[in-house]
């Protein structure tokens, strides 16, 4: 196999985790997750496990997961990026992760089920620079 074959092999072989997270993340952003319906998820398991929860503790439960889940996506983005096709450029990684959540939001802004909020950008940002100030205590300086 010639080096450019090889190459090109790699390069895509760094960006399938990060190609995968992204369409993840894209069907986390439709319809389907809007408040409403991830609002039944939680009172099926609160039936399951036969809990009765008060409003104000499911609420504070659905949006917690759903907060959690902003950060810990955009956090998982970060390491993706920056270990694979933006290897070396944390701070360009970290300005992939909020490019992607812009447009996430921009996309939600057409879906009637579904509200952009500049906060949840704010949110996924700071999933992305924890990841990247915790990769660096980890791991060391880039």
């Amino acid at each position: 196999m010639s080096g450019h074959k090889k190459g090109v092999g790699l390069t895509f072989r760094r960006w399938v985790p990060t190609l995968v997270l992204m369409v993840l993340i894209a069907a986390l952003s439709g319809p389907a997750f809007s408040f409403v319906n991830t609002g039944h998820v939680l009172d099926q398991i609160e039936q399951h496990l036969g809990l009765t929860l008060s409003d104000s503790t499911a609420d504070l439960i659905h949006i917690v997961v759903r907060k959690g889940a902003h950060f810990i996506l955009y956090g998982s983005l970060f390491l993706v990026l920056s270990r694979g096709p933006l290897r070396n450029r944390p701070m360009l990684a970290v300005a992939a992760c909020i490019a992607v959540a812009a447009l996430d939001e921009f996309h939600q802004s057409f879906l009637p089920e579904r509200s952009a909020s500049f906060y949840d950008v704010m949110l996924d940002t700071s999933g992305a620079l924890f990841s990247r100030f915790a990769y660096g205590v980890w791991f060391g300086p880039w």
